[in-house]
């Protein structure tokens, strides 16, 4: 006890003896989390995260923001309990976050790696906001300090190239003129310039090549039938994932709902399972899946699955969820549908109003919202999904379509409501397709009467963020 503040340990006292929180002051909560977690009072380490969480809200003025984001990092520092951190940052993803940043930023040298790095992820598609905070830098620097480094080196400068070309050329000029540059600065510099122009142009060449199509094709139900077809174990889906043709945790989510239907693997195959796709996940893309999508399904399981095979396939969606390699609490942007267009009975066009990060100021001048069109069509039995990148189809619908948005980027998924009894039902996240009645089945059995009642779009945001996620240990 020796070691906290007098006041904290009597307020600690009396909260054992009281047994319950109901306020705590902003310099106690620090020492009396970390005494709940020190004495292993768990209810008291629980209530105080609560409370903790109770005060993060959507608009907050920049003092309650510091306040709660040095509380956050504490924990995760200390415990590398990310929920809280994240929580933040999914609850204020909407807001202005520059006078936040800018005002940690006035001690860039002093700042820590974990610092540096989440203020990245906090400030997303600003470019121009960390541009101009490295130019104020290094006009007062003669040489490249180590946080500027870890700045340029997990910035995605390509984008920045792309977005703000004129602030990025200076600073790099800027760079390359400072005073007391050491000959392995500019090396590093050198290279992160080449590797820079590459990557533009290779962004290039993908917008170049889409745009020759009309249509980019994201999955069909024929596709997504002979997956399950050949996916017959854990072993078979990885294997899937190896070999491209799954390029997607949302489609891996379907089907291990659909293998657990066949035959449920061993807590060790499922541990080598998800070890062996975070592996594969670090050297190729894949589309991470939202916390919210996996919490929908875990939460549905655990409260009307009558099967006694949901325990192991929860602990599965549980370790995916904890894999920060396969899952995302702010790397997909979730994309409501706006409103369906039935061309024929074999073709309708699905609209979705969104306006892209790279696309912050929108230059069109024919009406019309930021937006894009998936296009579906039956043939041969089997519905198929496209990206619709060709003017034509955006004419009289209101929306006019960026390149931003690319359908490799894209998943589908739909919130499916199935009734218990009359006045209580269940909602259910799935990708929408054959197999997931299979599942739906399997795991619900008393429910038959589904039906959806929104579709979404997952948005793949990694190549349109200024910074690229390196900061956390392995899964």
């Amino acid at each position: 006890m020796d070691d906290f503040e007098a006041d904290t340990v009597g307020l600690f006292l009396t909260l054992l003896a009281d047994e319950k929180v109901s306020q705590i002051e902003d310099r106690k909560f620090k020492e009396l989390h970390k005494m709940s977690v020190v004495f292993e009072v768990e209810w008291l380490r629980l209530s105080s995260l609560r409370w903790l969480s109770g005060r993060i809200k959507i608009d907050m003025d920049d003092n309650e923001k510091y306040f709660l984001f040095e509380e956050c990092l504490f924990i995760v520092k200390k415990w590398d309990d990310w929920d809280l951190m994240n929580e933040l940052m999914v609850k204020t993803a909407l807001t202005d976050h520059s006078p936040f940043i800018r005002r940690y930023f006035k001690d860039f040298d002093r700042l820590e790696t974990v610092q540096l790095e989440l203020m990245l992820q906090f400030g997303k598609s600003d470019c121009q906001l960390f541009l101009g905070i490295l130019l104020q830098h290094l006009q007062f620097n003669a040489e490249l300090g180590v946080n500027a480094k870890l700045l340029l080196r997990n910035m995605n400068l390509a984008l920045c190239s792309e977005l703000q070309n004129e602030l990025y050329s200076e600073v790099m000029e800027k760079v390359a003129g400072l005073a007391e540059i050491s000959t392995a600065d500019m090396k590093f510099v050198l290279d992160l310039r080449i590797e820079t122009s590459r990557k533009v142009d290779v962004r290039r060449s993908i917008r170049d090549s889409n745009s020759a199509s009309r249509m980019q094709k994201i999955h069909c139900d024929m596709m997504m039938t002979r997956n399950r077809e050949e996916s017959q174990t854990l072993k078979d889906l990885v294997k899937a994932v190896e070999g491209y043709w799954i390029k997607s945790m949302y489609e891996v989510i379907d089907l291990i709902l659909w293998l657990f239907h066949r035959d449920p693997p061993t807590k060790e195959e499922i541990e080598k399972f998800v070890t062996e796709l975070a592996d594969m996940a670090c050297n190729r893309t894949l589309q991470k899946v939202s916390h919210g999508y996996l919490t929908l399904i875990i939460t549905s399981l655990e409260e009307h699955s009558p099967s006694e095979d949901k325990k192991l396939l929860i602990l599965m969606l549980e370790f995916i969820r904890g894999s920060w390699k396969l899952s995302t609490t702010n790397q997909n942007a979730i994309i409501p549908l706006t409103r369906a267009i039935w061309v024929r009975d074999d073709e309708r066009k699905h609209c979705f109003t969104y306006k892209h990060p790279s696309n912050a100021i929108c230059a069109r001048s024919d009406g019309g919202e930021c937006g894009f069109i998936i296009r579906y069509s039956y043939e041969r039995s089997y519905w198929r999904n496209e990206l619709c990148v060709d003017e034509r189809d955006y004419w009289h619908t209101g929306l006019h379509f960026h390149d931003t948005v690319q359908s490799k980027d894209i998943s589908i998924y739909s919130l499916c409501e199935g009734y218990i009894e009359p006045g209580n039902s269940i909602i259910m996240a799935i990708v929408a397709n054959r197999q997931s009645s299979f599942w739906r089945e399997k795991w619900f059995p008393s429910i038959t009467n589904w039906k959806i009642v929104q579709t979404y779009v997952a948005l793949d945001m990694r190549d349109h963020l200024v910074y690229q996620e390196r900061w956390r240990k392995s899964s």
